[in-house]
């Protein structure tokens, strides 16, 4: 079968865990929908031509009404692509094969190789000196591989070698966009560097607490140890004080911590109304 059928219950083990380890597209229809039938062969012969490289999902919407309220899924068919539990890209309505192609190519990110995912689970682990290695293999047979030099830029951040770290995460911002988490949290840790001890800040910032800079500062420190809600507390003072300090630094460095948090955590929802309030 070209696809699984997934439903309200077992949509967090066959979507949200399974796309951590392959892409999964959900095609959420119903029977009663005329476009949805259409679409369905279309994008079963392409799960089948996909071989594994990603993973075909339908939920009926019909019968699975809490998991199409969570997604808001106002029409169908919908189509939405999962990575790292995250949405990535989606459409709405019957699109024809080619279309269709086209929108897959753009959506989802190259299948990763063997050494990448052997090197990000060293990482993990903690065993750098063996993610170094395998990275440093994999870019001499393919020097413009992104998400091997972004791997290879936290581990230069581990090792102390900050220059290289920055370096590596320059040459792998043209994938930003597909690897939004691990990017910006490597940013968020460079970034640390260069602002004042975390000691210094925080006696700075009891005598002077509506200052603009200090606010910023130990946003970036709060950020870089990943206490995400102090981190967008202090920037949102900074953008409720000074909107354009630093080119609206405090507004993008908000954006950086919702790409992290995803668009499902309930903090990011949270945290842009409470910007936009202070915004408008």
């Amino acid at each position: 079968m070209a696809y699984v059928d997934v439903t309200d219950a077992t949509f967090e083990t066959e979507v949200i865990q399974k796309s951590h380890e392959v892409p999964v597209l959900v095609d959420f229809w119903a029977a009663w929908c005329g476009p949805c039938r259409m679409l369905g062969p279309v994008i079963e012969k392409l799960a089948d031509e996909a071989c594994g490289d990603w993973v075909l999902a339908k939920l009926d919407t019909d019968a699975n009404q809490a998991t199409a309220a969570r997604y808001g899924i106002r029409g169908i068919p919908n189509v939405k692509a999962f990575v790292n539990g995250e949405v990535i890209d989606e459409f709405s309505g019957a699109l024809p094969e080619s279309t269709l192609r086209k929108w897959l190519e753009k959506a989802l990110p190259e299948p990763s190789s063997p050494a990448l995912d052997d090197a990000a689970k060293a990482i993990r682990m903690g065993q750098f000196d063996q993610a170094r290695t395998l990275l440093e293999g994999a870019l001499s047979s393919k020097p413009d591989d992104v998400g091997a030099r972004l791997l290879l830029a936290h581990v230069d951040f581990h090792d102390g070698n900050i220059a290289a770290a920055e370096k590596g995460l320059e040459a792998a911002a043209d994938a930003e966009n597909d690897y939004p988490a691990d990017y910006q949290k490597l940013w968020f840790k460079l970034a640390a560097q260069k602002v004042r001890p975390e000691a210094e800040l925080d006696k700075a910032l009891n005598d002077s607490p509506n200052k603009v800079d200090l606010n910023y500062e130990v946003a970036l420190r709060r950020a870089a140890n990943e206490e995400w809600d102090s981190a967008l507390g202090h920037l949102l003072k900074v953008v409720s004080i000074d909107r354009s300090y630093n080119d609206d630094a405090g507004r993008k460095e908000m954006i950086r911590i919702y790409h992290i948090l995803g668009e499902d955590d309930p903090r990011t929802a949270h945290w842009r109304n409470e910007m936009g309030r202070a915004m408008y």
